[in-house]
């Protein structure tokens, strides 16, 4: 049984459209960025994708993504990744600057010096053990 007429479109649509959504999720912080679970990201990008489903398949136009061969598939997904891949470096890029922008106000307002204090702390405690 083949199945319904537009199914096929669909979810070639949302695997596009996930392919695209993913690595912005998995680049940028306040999307999650490595503190989520693989499986929330892929599974949150597929929910995006999902829901841009409908203008997904209106963009493509009517049945443009029901006859995909594998070939063309692959190639279009291999696009949706490595788009997905620059809007994520660039959208990450601003989030990066800012953490850098604190790192060195911390520096030169001198609390990097409570990170560095405990290991000399610990490094100094043998040999006052010693004597």
């Amino acid at each position: 049984m083949p199945p319904p007429s537009g199914l096929l479109g669909l979810v070639v649509a949302v695997a596009l459209g996930g392919a695209r959504i993913l690595p912005v999720l998995w680049l940028v912080a306040p999307l999650g960025g490595p503190r989520l679970p693989a499986t929330v990201r892929v599974g949150f990008a597929l929910l995006l994708a999902l829901v841009a489903a409908p203008a997904l398949v209106a963009t493509a136009g009517a049945g443009g993504l029901d006859d995909v061969s594998v070939l063309r598939f692959m190639l279009l997904l291999a696009r949706e990744i490595v788009v997905g891949l620059c809007l994520g470096l660039v959208a990450s890029a601003a989030f990066r600057a800012a953490e850098v922008a604190g790192r060195l106000g911390d520096s030169l307002r001198g609390a990097n010096v409570a990170e560095i204090a405990p290991a000399a702390d610990a490094a100094d405690a043998p040999e006052e053990q010693a004597a």
